[in-house]
Formats: structure tokens, sequence, C-alpha cells
């Protein structure tokens, strides 16, 4: 299973579930993920709008998907908030009209192959089934430049 990075002593206990369907096991960190994004949220770091731009991303996605501009399987929610938790906490500055050009900028530069999930367990992209491929979240990004061009 792809982990992160970290030292033996940073070892943290997920809770596992069976997938029947697949006859496979996950290993979850809901604690972790929970945390990580309250921190992410405070005023400290993003003044309050990391999780409404989340909702914001989540709401644009929702509506690509009602146009048919996008599958619905192009970008789940999870990784939505797993890659804008991945964006610098400066991107989350001004109103959110510039929140949303700010990191959706970021992101079209960005490179991806160090991208966590929220949790800080595991990479955000690889082969696994717990994992985005980066090309959905390439196509994802400009459909969100096209929603906003036009």
């Amino acid at each position: 299973y792809p982990q992160y990075p970290k030292n033996a002593d940073d070892y943290v206990e997920g809770m596992t579930f069976h997938v029947r369907a697949e006859n496979r096991w996950v290993v979850n960190y809901p604690k972790l993920h929970y945390d990580n994004g309250v921190n992410k949220n405070a005023p400290s770091r993003t003044n309050g709008r990391y999780k409404p731009t989340v909702r914001l991303f989540k709401n644009a996605r929702t509506h690509l998907v009602g146009r048919k501009v996008i599958p619905s399987d192009l970008a789940p929610s999870y990784f939505l908030e797993c890659l804008l938790y991945n964006v610098p906490d400066t991107k989350f500055d001004g109103s959110f009209q510039d929140t949303f050009c700010n990191v959706v900028d970021w992101l079209n530069r960005a490179n991806f192959s160090q991208f966590v999930c929220q949790n800080e367990q595991l990479f955000l992209f690889g082969d696994s089934p717990e994992q985005w491929s980066e090309e959905k979240a390439r196509t994802f990004l400009k459909a969100m430049v096209d929603l906003w061009n036009n």
C-alpha cells in the first residue's frame, strides 16, 4: 500500500474495512483527515477559507456533471478535498473569486508527484483504487478553467 514517507516513529494506526465486491481490505484515517482539515481551515493559516473553497470546487464539479461537461466519476469529493489540501495556505486569500483563481492557477503549474491525501498518510496520486490519476485531476482543472472563462 503506497504510504507517504514518514519516520517509523510517526506510525499512525488507521481503521480497516473490507470491500466485499472486490475482496480486499482498505485502510482509512478519518481522525487525521478531519483534524488536518480543521487545522488548514484555521484563521492563522487560511483565514477560514479552506473548507468554503473545497465546497466551491465540489459545487462547481456538481454543476459540470449536471451539464454533462465532465463524467460523474472524474473528480470524487474526497480527491478534490485532498487536491486542495496540497495548495499552499497563502493561496487562500482575498475574495473567493481571487482564491478560486489563485488555487486553480497554482494547481495548473504544480508537480503532483508528492501530493498527499489530507490524512498525510498516503500519496494522492497512484495506481491503487484509493488513489486518483493525475490525468483525471488535470482534466478536472481544465474544466474548471473553462467554467471560469465561459
